[in-house]
């Protein structure tokens, strides 16, 4: 396995892991020097086989190769004798010229063997170095004549003096037993946070990329990276430079842009690459729209930016974006009940508050704004003018009637993300007297169809009868949204306004105020879905206003939904 590879999974948790496992036990040379590599990779692999499946951080064959980049072959003790030996050997080919060898001969060779011995790790006591030379020179030939040569023992003292030149050994570290090997392994599962923990396995997913930065060098780390075996569903890292510029990325149509230009801006025109720049090294969520690589679809993303060295190293998670909102909520009614109203109320009136398009925000039941980014809008109260959009819709109100499962309520609002109007689809909670809330932006033709998809899915799941018992509940209007059903011949079997249901859109009611019958063209839909505008009562204002209605057959019926745009 490359570096590369085994350091995108753990190398920022098992650093100390590398080093405890390379070092054998310094008391001998012979078994218990620590586990072998083929014993630690058993061991690994048993443990790994026994964590459970819900943990995707590290497959079995994943840990495998852990155990085998991270356990260094260690110095045996023969290995030391070997290296004397061999390093010495030439003195047995030397001929006992005038008398044999002197003391400084012999000097000079210890002192060459020591030198070309390479440091053990973790290190030799002064005894065991002695011990090693006395070894090595035992098949060393007794010089003839010995006069005035040494002689064996006194060879030995010179090898003994001379093993004081090496430096201060390291204390001796003992191996790892099976258990604890076991229990390392254990830990390292257990540190690897499970992907549904969306925003913590982001986190750690940028952290692996900037410890594979420092153990790699940039080169190797945009080699991994600029792959798409680099890819984890929907994770991906990205690395950007000092100047903007896109340099490390799966998709190689990506490669070389800058975030200051057109791939800097989101589907929904708001320009999160300035944002993303102004990450520390304290790192920084930036939320926009963009392609998941794991459905292909434009999505909600949530990615986490750190500055290191000159560069920032992100990732991302995508989401529903009905679903991120109803988290955040979740969130501020958290922190709400651990830290209480006044802290809660200072992290949502800051700007940090604000991620792209969402921020949450909170009001009093009497519909007083006490929590929110903007400092213009609190204060005021959500009965009067901030409470009503700009199509006359008083939406205000209808988010005071949220309960503690909470409600969506759909009006027309700013979008900090990129100042314009867009449709808002807020989700509200009640709690001890106050209404808590977060809403997310969106195209309403595109929100129209999810209405009418999770329509479909409903039918699919749970039958008609069920279908047509939710969607004829006043309570199931949202705004200007809501969802009708009627049959192949026109009949209107599903739809909130009882007044409506049991009438044929091939009639009077499938007829708007211009003349134009709309009804028989709803007929024509197919299972891949057809627009239909026509005139239409708006539920939200009250008004008659134009309507763009999404219609879907699907097993002899039709299902659909419209949003209103006023007329000039």
């Amino acid at each position: 396995m490359s570096a590369v590879m085994f350091r995108a999974v753990v190398l920022a948790t098992v650093s100390m892991l590398i080093l405890a496992m390379a070092c054998g036990d310094g008391s001998n040379g012979d078994a218990d020097a620590g586990l072998s590599r083929v014993e630690v990779e058993s061991i690994v692999r048993s443990e790994m086989e026994r964590s459970e499946a819900s943990q995707p951080g590290l497959t079995q064959a994943d840990v495998e190769r852990i155990a085998q980049a991270t356990v260094a072959d260690r110095l045996t003790y023969e290995d030391v004798e070997t290296i004397m030996r061999e390093s010495m050997a030439d003195i047995s080919a030397m001929t006992p010229g005038n008398g044999g060898l002197t003391s400084s001969d012999v000097d000079e060779m210890i002192r060459a063997a020591l030198d070309s011995a390479p440091q053990p790790e973790p290190g030799l006591s002064e005894a065991e170095v002695e011990r090693i030379v006395r070894r090595a020179i035992e098949n060393i030939p007794q010089p003839q004549p010995p006069e005035p040569g040494l002689t064996r023992a006194e060879v030995e003292r010179i090898a003994r003096a001379e093993a004081t030149i090496m430096p201060p050994p390291i204390p001796p570290e003992p191996g790892l037993t099976r258990a604890e090997v076991a229990q390392i392994a254990q830990r390292v599962a257990a540190s690897i946070p499970p992907r549904s923990e969306y925003a913590e396995y982001t986190r750690f997913f940028v952290d692996n990329a900037i410890a594979i930065y420092e153990a790699d060098g940039l080169d190797d780390t945009l080699s991994y990276y600029n792959t798409a075996g680099s890819v984890d569903g929907q994770w991906y890292t990205f690395i950007i430079d000092e100047n903007g510029e896109i340099i490390g990325h799966y998709d190689p149509d990506v490669l070389g842009q800058n975030l200051d230009g057109a791939i800097g801006t989101d589907a929904a025109g708001y320009r999160f690459g300035p944002d993303m720049l102004a990450a520390t090294e304290e790192g920084k969520w930036v939320s926009y729209v963009f392609k998941n690589p794991a459905t292909s679809q434009i999505e909600s993303k949530h990615s986490w930016v750190i500055r290191h060295d000159d560069l920032l190293l992100g990732s991302g998670w995508y989401t529903d974006p009905a679903n991120y909102t109803k988290r955040l909520v979740d969130a501020a009614l958290a922190m709400y009940e651990e830290e209480g109203l006044e802290a809660t109320l200072e992290a949502m009136n800051s700007p940090d508050n604000l991620d792209g398009q969402w921020y949450v925000f909170a009001g009093t039941i009497d519909g007083e704004i006490i929590g929110h980014y903007d400092a213009e809008i609190r204060g005021q109260n959500i009965n009067g003018a901030v409470g009503t959009d700009v199509t006359g819709y008083r939406f205000g109100p209808e988010i005071l009637t949220a309960t503690e499962d909470g409600k969506w309520v759909s009006y027309v609002f700013n979008n900090p993300a990129t100042e314009e109007l867009g449709s808002k689809h807020s989700w509200a909670v009640k709690r001890d007297g106050y209404i808590f809330a977060s809403g997310w932006y969106a195209d309403p033709a595109s929100y129209t169809k999810r209405l009418v998809d999770a329509a479909l899915a409903m039918y699919a799941e749970e039958g008609l009868e069920a279908t047509l018992a939710h969607y004829n509940m006043v309570e199931n209007v949202d705004g200007q949204w809501y969802v009708f059903v009627g049959t192949i011949d026109g009949e209107i079997i599903g739809h909130y306004d009882a007044e409506i249901r049991g009438q044929n859109i091939n009639g009077a009611i499938g007829t708007d105020v211009t003349g134009y019958r709309f009804g028989p063209e709803i007929l024509t839909a197919t299972e891949d879905g057809k627009w239909v505008s026509y005139v239409f009562n708006n539920p939200a204002t009250g008004n008659r206003d134009s309507k763009h209605t999404w219609v879907v057959k699907r097993d002899g019926m039709i299902f659909g939904s419209g949003w209103h745009e006023a007329q000039n």
